[in-house]
């Protein structure tokens, strides 16, 4: 890990800065700074840090006034603090993949939705593009559960994040395909054959996730699929982790 530096500061010689350290201003003192929201000089740090919260995640949406976390105890939530808090979150007018997990996601997400409006109708595109999803779940899921709490030297919990989970990466992923491609018997028979394909290497803590995705497209194609055959495909899919025997 690496500090991190906002803007133009200066840096006076004989510094320490601790990693994963946003630095918001210039420091002109030398020694040991810590911390991330806000950071402080090493001592003053582990002697008055609170715990925070965030109850947001990086690429989520906010609206001026939206409460964005809580502070631990109370009173450490003095306005300088928040302040300074304030200061060491980056806000923008768009999503990047800094830190976001959902962005590539939604990137290839928006690929396969236009391939199936009816201007372009490209279901081999939105084939693809599943696919490729399906390849990146697979390695994500290995890599989970993502890390959400960071303690201090003395094992004090000093910030909670809310960290993504598989369901809601499958939900990003799948979703709108499964609801643009609901009448494309083709789309809906991929989305089964790769969710299929990532139950069987999931960990039981993640298949509920990949469970309840499968039943939606099951349902899709119940609903949509005229042809017998087709259907039958889509049932065969789906049948090992729904009906298993």
């Amino acid at each position: 890990l690496t500090a991190t530096l906002v803007g133009h500061v200066e840096i006076a010689d004989h510094v320490h800065i601790d990693a994963a350290t946003v630095i918001t201003r210039s420091i002109t003192k030398p020694g040991r700074y810590s911390g991330v929201f806000p950071f402080d000089d090493n001592a003053a740090w582990e002697k008055n840090a609170a715990t925070l919260h965030l109850q947001l995640r990086a690429g989520h949406h906010l609206i001026a006034g939206t409460n964005i976390g809580a502070i631990f105890p109370a009173q450490a939530a003095s306005s300088q603090f928040r302040r300074e808090i304030a200061a060491s979150l980056l806000t923008g007018s768009g999503r990047t993949p800094v830190q976001d997990m959902e962005y590539s996601i939604r990137e290839m997400v928006e690929l396969a939705v236009r391939a199936l409006s009816p201007g372009v109708n490209d279901p081999f595109t939105a084939i693809v593009t599943i696919d490729r999803l399906t390849l990146s779940l697979s390695r994500i899921m290995r890599l989970l559960p993502a890390k959400s709490r960071w303690t201090d030297k003395s094992g004090v919990v000093r910030l909670t994040i809310v960290a993504p989970t598989l369901g809601g990466l499958l939900d990003a992923s799948f979703n709108m395909v499964r609801q643009y491609g609901a009448d494309s018997p083709a789309v809906l028979i991929c989305l089964a054959a790769n969710l299929a394909k990532l139950f069987d290497l999931a960990e039981d803590r993640h298949r509920d996730a990949i469970r309840a995705q499968l039943v939606m497209v099951r349902a899709a194609g119940r609903r949509s699929i005229r042809e017998p055959r087709d259907l039958d495909d889509l049932e065969m899919r789906v049948a090992p982790v729904l009906d298993p025997e």
